[in-house]
């Protein structure tokens, strides 16, 4: 038996540019650092969760180890699972200037992210029919994990704007021959600056979940019911 676990289904990553100013008159010969570092915000996705018994135990334990480079035993059968598909929504705002050799001076002005999965979904097999111990047991345990997942996400996303700023205030601007260019190269900035802080947050959520899928705590929730 095994009584529930999380699982992410990937990372959806989307990002959007909004041009907010193009001087092609100045004679601004070179680009500088003298300007305001670009604002960050991180936000989440509203609390969304969607439970469901249309999946049986059988249905559970092959998206299990469909999902997971670790797979449940032979004989164990995922009895619950919550999880869905991590998503991440960039916006960035610029201004780019034109010098006289026709390159153009990238300012990045503002970095807003919104993060999370858009539906949390809790599944509880259908073997166990809704009102019962062993039904009311899994969704006790899957509400762990559902908590788990949203204070990790409430706790991160401070941490994730502030050390993104950090990171972008060495370096707002850029120097391209197009407005597509400089796009691409805050676009990559942003990834690469923010990744270390996604990595530290996913193996705080890895940990976090794991304490609570243990064999002492499904043992414990095992003893709490007799029609397993």
């Amino acid at each position: 038996m095994r009584l529930g676990a999380i699982i992410i289904l990937g990372l959806a990553v989307v990002s959007a540019s909004t041009l907010l100013g193009l001087d092609h008159a100045s004679a601004q010969t070179r680009c500088t650092d003298e300007v305001e570092p670009p604002t960050v915000s991180v936000t989440l996705y509203p609390r969304n969760v969607a439970f469901s018994t249309a999946k049986s135990r059988d249905d559970l334990t092959h998206r299990f180890n469909e999902s997971n480079a670790t797979k449940l035993h032979p004989n164990a059968r995922a009895l619950g699972l919550t999880g869905g598909t991590l998503a991440s929504e960039t916006q960035f705002k610029h201004l780019v200037v034109t010098r006289p050799s026709g390159a153009i001076c990238g300012y990045l002005r503002d970095v807003s992210i919104t993060l999370g999965i858009q539906t949390l979904e809790v599944f509880v097999a259908r073997d166990y029919a809704p009102g019962s111990c062993e039904y009311e047991a899994v969704v006790r345990h899957e509400a762990e994990h559902v908590d788990i997942h949203y204070r990790t996400l409430d706790e991160y996303a401070p941490r994730i704007a502030r050390e993104l700023a950090a990171g972008l205030q060495r370096r707002p601007w850029t120097m391209n021959f197009s407005v597509e260019e400089v796009e691409n190269t805050f676009r990559e900035r942003t990834d690469i600056e923010r990744l270390s802080s996604f990595k530290r947050m996913m193996r705080t959520l890895d940990r976090r979940h794991g304490a609570i899928d243990t064999p002492e705590s499904y043992r414990r929730t095992r003893m709490q019911c007799s029609n397993w």
